[in-house]
């Protein structure tokens, strides 16, 4: 079984389009977006990164627009199932276990903000609910701006390679569950980044 907190997967199927829109195949790159969205909701941090990796290599709109229907047909045909057996339970599992407070919700635990908040008192029990959301979006959207201009300019495999490592450490240290292997994925990221940086590699190959 995959555990939650496996990223192997996801960061495959990610690394395996950052490859794809480097060597000009997009709608392959769409496709394995979609499959990384519904393996793990975790990867759309990356998803406006790669975006602007793939405007910086001049992708046009029309073969946009077709990598991206690809994607979304993808996470609809992966993830109807699931919706279609048990709504209420699929939007419980996905949505309320992360977000929600109460006996149902994910204890915090790992060694992020929520931890930190937690032993100093701000967040009184494990499952109590705290809108962790409302400082994630500013510091994810802020990478994003900074990301988007950058690869824009800079469409480079260690600049990719490094702004995905940041946005997700921004947001998953921030997260209600922070979990080690988490963190150490933003920073094995961020450092791949800076030494793809000192080749000057203009392309993920």
């Amino acid at each position: 079984a995959i555990l939650g907190d496996n990223d192997l997967p996801m960061m495959a199927l990610l690394l395996g389009a950052a490859l794809s829109i480097g060597n000009r195949k997009f709608v392959l790159a769409g496709l394995l977006i979609g499959v990384a969205v519904a393996t793990k909701q975790t990867s759309l941090i990356a998803v406006p990164i790669l975006t602007a990796y793939a405007a910086g290599q001049h992708v046009g709109w029309r073969l946009f627009f077709r990598s991206a229907g690809v994607a979304v047909v993808a996470v609809c045909m992966l993830l109807a199932p699931f919706v279609l057996w048990d709504a209420r339970a699929f939007v419980a599992d996905t949505l309320l276990f992360n977000f929600a407070s109460g006996a149902e919700a994910y204890p915090i635990q790992g060694l992020g903000l929520s931890f930190i908040l937690l032993r100093v008192g701000v967040i009184h029990g494990a499952r109590d609910a705290f809108p962790f959301l409302l400082i994630q979006l500013p510091l994810v959207i802020t990478v994003w701006l900074l990301v988007w201009r950058r690869l824009i300019r800079y469409p480079r495999a260690g600049e990719l390679i490094l702004w995905c490592g940041v946005a997700f450490f921004a947001f998953l240290f921030t997260n209600r569950f922070a979990q080690q292997t988490y963190i150490l994925l933003g920073v094995e990221l961020i450092l791949a980044g800076l030494l793809a940086r000192l080749h000057n590699s203009k392309d993920v190959r």
